[in-house]
């Protein structure tokens, strides 16, 4: 059933529909996690675009299933996928998240921030996938001592180097980092 939803072009309403659904669990988050993962790259898109909301909107429904998604995220490889997990890590990592007792202690994250590094380097990494990762390093500093001096030097690289957009954000988290 879900893949056949997730064969045609989705709308955004269409979207927030699905994932009410899966948020009254009428839909199955491992199901819509795997999809995540489908070879054709659209139908993975559409699922992560999906799993974000839920994760979001919906975030009950997502904690039973967290240690499998941060066991996953290391594996993906859809760019479009890759900046729907980072959104969900931004999510996860930041204040909404706490506010809702959602918390990360207890979870390797070694292998997240080694990715999430790993795709903020890449060359050929998105910009939105980029920026994201900033802000997902940046929320997560404190779980390794080594990060913020690593993030502060990628940040300096990227200033350096990045295009307008990757410049713009670098300089605000490192206005952040400083601050």
């Amino acid at each position: 059933m879900l893949l056949q939803q997730l064969e045609h072009t989705l709308t955004k309403s269409k979207m927030v529909k699905l994932a009410a659904i899966a948020g009254n669990d009428s839909l199955s988050l491992p199901e819509l996690l795997d999809m995540c993962f489908y070879h054709r790259t659209e139908i993975a898109f559409r699922a992560a675009w999906i799993l974000e909301h839920v994760t979001t909107h919906y975030p009950e429904r997502f904690v039973p299933y967290l240690a499998d998604f941060l066991s996953r995220y290391p594996k993906q490889q859809n760019p479009s996928c890759q900046r729907h997990f980072t959104n969900i890590l931004i999510f996860l990592t930041g204040n909404r998240a706490e506010k809702k007792g959602i918390r990360l202690t207890g979870y390797d994250m070694l292998p997240i921030v080694e990715t999430t590094f790993n795709w903020l380097i890449a060359v050929d990494t998105a910009i939105a996938v980029k920026a994201n990762c900033m802000e997902v390093l940046y929320n997560l500093r404190h779980t390794a001592d080594w990060i913020t001096e690593e993030l502060h030097q990628q940040l300096l690289f990227l200033q350096r180097d990045g295009g307008p957009a990757i410049q713009s954000r670098s300089r605000k988290i490192m206005e952040k980092l400083n601050g």
